[in-house]
């Protein structure tokens, strides 16, 4: 029982607590959702503008661009998504040119 029980703290101490853990595929989708009545014309410039952004890095692989249709918010005038394919990882070995850190660049830029 002692056995069990010295297993099970240690590894509670060393398995990682997130459900899922953080792994670069290499990909980057980003939903977009305007407010409702806003029209497809408005939608395609918002995701050009992303693709914009996005096509400075040169982490970035290439750009696909869909309008009318998001992968969580559904189907309408109102919704896009972008999706980023990313160069190989091994090809992105520098500082902040991992998932995390091209998504926090990302972010900042669009917000600006």
């Amino acid at each position: 029982m002692l056995l069990f029980a010295g297993t099970w703290a240690y590894l509670m101490r060393t398995t990682p607590t997130a459900f899922v853990p953080n792994e670069d595929m290499g990909t980057i989708f980003s939903d977009i959702s305007l407010p409702l009545g806003a029209s497809v014309e408005r939608t395609d410039e918002v995701t050009q503008e992303i693709a914009r952004i996005a096509e400075k890095h040169p982490e970035i692989n290439n750009v696909l661009r869909i309008t009318g249709r998001g992968m969580i918010s559904g189907t309408g005038s109102n919704y896009g998504m972008v999706i980023l394919e990313l160069n190989h990882w091994k090809e992105r070995s520098g500082k902040g040119q991992d998932i995390q850190g091209l998504i926090q660049k990302l972010f900042s830029e669009s917000q600006a």
